[in-house]
């Protein structure tokens, strides 16, 4: 019994797994969860799979709510014998150096982890999902991404769940509710498009942008892995997913805006580096936010390229955004309230955006970059 999965090579794995339950005499059964609507269930007018997001969700929606959830069924499990490896001998935890630590010490994987990670998103932070989410100095994000991925929970379940918290605060929680059920359509759109276009996480949606002239620059892939540009968000987020493996979604916008837009590698070496240290690293969602922010995805807007502009002009003063609590939106300002993230999580300090420090002058290299690309 398996939930099917939609990567480019699922298709293929999944008929060897019937094919070797069948050799063995057992059966074999896969079903739907992972989703909420099988991707070729919501199609357009034309019948085509929907290429944009808006219109997809409004399709999704107008599909009714998800069935109700079932009890787990009762059925006797296989008692015969196939060939298999225990999960010790392949060692997979690392050890010298655990450099897993922090992500253990922020994780409680299994469905009793997620059950409690969504009672507590509801509990705590759904409130002020609509209005805060987009803030990384707040948490009020689900950080149910990686139950999701895993399958410790379905996304029918998060839905059915916040549902039922909506009805029961009587229209106060209508707003939050509607923006978390979006995001889960985002995720669902994501899938969308990777059942449709499996080459997404390899080669752009828009053919066009297959010669794009991206720059050869490894020094600067490797400082922003390190979370080393000299731009304070930025590197805080590169860090922060180091540690703990995982960053705020606004945050990997703006990290994922600074490559490719300001040091010019190519979306997919980001894509590749997520795919690596998140917790949450879906094929679907990793490729299509990847694509997003490169602007050679479906959805892609202007705002995907104002986005570290937005973080990093006059030395980062979107520390009004990041870090209200400060009366000034001073690179001082800003500086301390990065250190403190860092030192919370025992990675030491480097000296932030001093004028000649940073790889790159985003004011001045990029849009220079971006006129020669032009011309």
């Amino acid at each position: 019994h398996f939930a099917r999965d939609y990567a480019p090579w699922s298709e293929g794995l999944e008929r060897r797994v019937k094919a070797a339950c069948e050799t063995a005499g057992a059966a074999c059964h896969r079903y739907g969860g992972f989703l909420l609507h099988e991707p070729e269930t919501i199609r357009n007018g034309s019948g085509e799979p929907y290429r944009v997001y808006t219109p997809f969700s409004k399709a999704c929606f107008a599909a009714g709510e998800p069935k109700p959830l079932k009890p787990i069924p009762k059925f006797a499990a296989w008692t015969g014998k196939l060939k298999g490896d225990r999960l010790a001998d392949w060692k997979l935890l690392p050890v010298k150096p655990d450099w897993a630590k922090g992500i253990a010490a922020h994780w409680a994987p299994g469905e009793a982890g997620a059950a409690l990670r969504l009672k507590q998103f509801i509990a705590d932070g759904l409130e002020h999902y609509a209005d805060e989410r987009d803030r990384p100095d707040r948490d009020v994000t689900s950080r149910l991404s990686p139950y999701l991925h895993f399958g410790e929970i379905s996304p029918a379940q998060c839905w059915h769940a916040v549902r039922a918290a909506q009805t029961a605060a009587g229209g106060k929680l209508d707003k939050a509710a509607e923006k978390f059920l979006k995001e889960v359509l985002w995720r669902e759109f994501s899938y969308h498009l990777l059942h449709h276009w499996p080459t997404l996480p390899e080669k752009p949606f828009r053919p066009e942008f297959a010669a794009f002239p991206w720059s050869d620059n490894p020094k600067g892939l490797k400082a922003w892995q390190k979370g080393r540009t000299g731009y304070p968000i930025v590197d805080a987020g590169l860090r922060e997913l180091w540690a703990t493996g995982i960053m705020h979604n606004r945050v990997r916008m703006i990290a994922a805006s600074f490559l490719i837009k300001d040091l010019l590698v190519p979306w997919q070496d980001g894509e590749r580096w997520f795919w690596d240290t998140l917790v949450d690293a879906d094929i679907g969602s990793n490729a299509a936010s990847w694509q997003w922010v490169a602007g050679t995805g479906s959805n892609s807007t202007a705002e995907a390229l104002r986005l570290t502009k937005w973080a990093a002009k006059e030395g980062c003063d979107a520390s009004l955004q990041v870090a209200p609590y400060y009366n000034k939106p001073t690179q001082e300002g800003l500086y301390q309230h990065f250190k403190a993230i860092n030192d919370a999580i025992g990675i030491p300090i480097i000296m932030y955006n001093i004028p000649g420090r940073s790889i790159v002058d985003i004011n001045v290299d990029t849009m220079k970059r971006l006129y020669e690309l032009k011309n």
